[in-house]
C-alpha cells in the first residue's frame, strides 16, 4: 500500500513487488523499445564507475507521446521488471504527486518541490536503487517563456528553478536514483528538461499489429462473462482473417487505453446477448469515432448531437453558402429587440429559440472554416511530435 506520505508515494520491493507485475506487460509496444529502456537501466551501474561529469548523466529518461499509450504504466513496470532480473535485495518505487506540490500561498508551491526533493534524498541516503517517477513533467518544468507575467510570474518562475535546483542536486549526490519524466505535451516542457534527461523515448499510437494485440488481450478479458470464442479465433487465426483486419483498420488512431474502453462500450451493446461478437466491436468503434471527429471538427470544443449539421432540431441546411444566404440570425433577434412595450411570455420563448438557433449557425459555420483552412484532419499524433 502507498505510504501516507503526502508529497510522493513510495513503495518497496521486493515486498511489494506483485502490484507492479503486471504493468509492463499490459503496455504493447516494440520489443526494442522495452529491451532499450530495461538495457538503460541496467548501464548505469556500469556508468556509474565513469566519469559522471563528462558524461552529463542524470539517470533520467523521458517518456513522451499521446494520452493512453501506456507512458505511465510502462514506467511503473519497468523498476518491477529490473528488479525481478537483477540481483539486488532491496529497491525502492517513489510515484510523486505533482499535484499536491502547488499552493495558492506566495511561495508556497517553491516550497514544497524543495520539502518533496528533500524527503526522496533521505530515503535515497539508504543506498539501495529507488526509481523516481514524475508524471506530467510539464507542471514542475514549465517552458518558462510560456509563463504568464500578469499572475504571480515569479512564483512560477521560482517553482521551476526549485525543481532544477533540487533535480541537479539529487542527480550529482545520490547516484542510486533513477527518474522517469513522462509529458502528453512536450511542447510544454521547458527546454532545460529535455537537455537535463539522458535520453527521450516517444511512446506513440498503437500501430496495426499492436492494435491487434490490444483487441485481442481486451477481448479474453470478457471471456469468463460473454461467449467470445469467435471474436478470439478471428484474433489468432493465420492467414489472418480479413474481418478482423477490418476492425483493426477501423480502430486507427486509437490509443491504447482508447481501445480497451471500446470493449466496455461494446460489452454494454451487447448486455442482452450471451455472446460477444464483431459487430458489437464495430458499433463501438463507429460511436468512439464519431465523439473524436466531432471534437476535431470543433477545434477541441465537444459538439453535442443536436448542433451537428443536418441532425433532428438543426436546420438540414447545406453547410456555409446556404447558412449566409438565409436571413442572419442577427436580423430576426434585432427586430424582436427593438418592438415597442414589454415582450410577452411568447417572444421570450421565441427569442430563446432563436438564440439556440444562432448557436447552432455558429457551430456550424467554424466547424466547416476549420475544415476548410486545414483541409487535412489533425490528429493527437501531429501535435505531440513537433519539437
Amino acid at each position: 500500500m502507498p505510504s501516507n506520505e503526502r508529497l510522493f508515494d513510495i513503495y518497496q520491493f521486493p515486498e511489494q513487488l506483485e502490484e507492479f507485475k503486471t504493468d509492463w506487460d499490459v503496455v504493447f509496444l516494440p520489443d526494442q523499445t522495452k529491451n532499450m529502456l530495461l538495457d538503460y537501466v541496467f548501464s548505469l551501474a556500469r556508468l556509474g564507475r565513469a566519469n559522471a561529469t563528462g558524461l552529463a548523466l542524470r539517470r533520467a529518461v523521458l517518456l513522451y507521446g499521446p494520452p493512453g499509450c501506456g507512458k505511465t504504466s510502462l514506467a511503473r513496470g519497468l523498476p518491477a521488471r529490473w528488479f525481478a532480473a537483477a540481483r539486488e535485495t532491496k529497491a525502492g518505487f517513489i510515484h510523486v504527486n505533482t499535484h499536491a506540490l502547488f499552493s495558492g500561498e506566495r511561495g508556497g508551491g517553491q516550497r514544497k518541490i524543495l520539502e518533496a526533493f528533500r524527503q526522496i534524498s533521505e530515503h535515497a541516503t539508504g543506498g539501495f536503487p529507488i526509481f523516481v517517477l514524475i508524471d506530467e513533467i510539464e507542471t514542475l518544468g514549465t517552458d518558462r517563456s510560456s509563463i504568464s507575467f500578469e499572475a504571480n510570474p515569479l512564483d512560477a518562475l521560482y517553482q521551476v528553478t526549485a525543481f532544477f535546483e533540487s533535480f541537479d542536486r539529487l542527480a550529482r549526490t545520490q547516484s542510486n536514483l533513477v527518474f522517469i519524466f513522462t509529458t502528453n505535451i512536450p511542447k510544454a516542457i521547458d527546454r532545460a528538461v529535455r537537455e537535463r534527461v539522458d535520453f527521450s523515448v516517444e511512446i506513440p499510437l498503437p500501430d496495426p499489429i499492436r492494435r491487434s494485440m490490444i483487441l485481442a488481450s481486451a477481448v479474453h478479458s470478457l471471456s469468463s462473462v460473454f461467449d467470445v470464442s469467435g471474436l478470439t479465433r478471428m484474433a489468432v487465426s493465420d492467414p489472418p482473417d480479413p474481418a478482423w483486419l477490418d476492425l483493426v483498420d477501423q480502430a486507427d488512431g486509437l490509443s491504447g487505453r482508447a481501445l480497451r474502453h471500446v470493449l466496455v462500450l461494446a460489452a454494454t451493446y451487447a448486455v442482452r446477448s450471451r455472446t460477444l461478437d464483431l459487430v458489437h466491436l464495430h458499433q463501438a468503434i463507429s460511436q468512439v469515432r464519431d465523439v473524436e471527429e466531432n471534437l476535431l471538427a470543433a477545434g477541441g470544443e465537444y459538439l453535442e448531437g443536436y448542433q451537428r449539421p443536418g441532425s433532428a432540431g438543426s436546420s438540414g441546411r447545406e453547410l456555409l453558402g446556404p447558412a449566409l444566404a438565409q436571413p442572419a440570425a442577427t436580423d430576426r433577434l434585432s427586430g424582436a429587440h427593438h418592438r415597442p412595450g414589454s415582450a410577452t411570455e411568447g417572444e421570450v420563448v421565441r427569442l430563446g429559440e432563436e438564440i439556440a438557433s444562432l448557436r447552432g449557425e455558429i457551430y456550424e459555420m467554424r466547424a466547416v472554416l476549420l475544415k476548410h483552412a486545414k483541409k487535412k484532419r489533425r490528429s493527437w499524433l501531429m501535435f505531440w511530435r513537433r519539437p
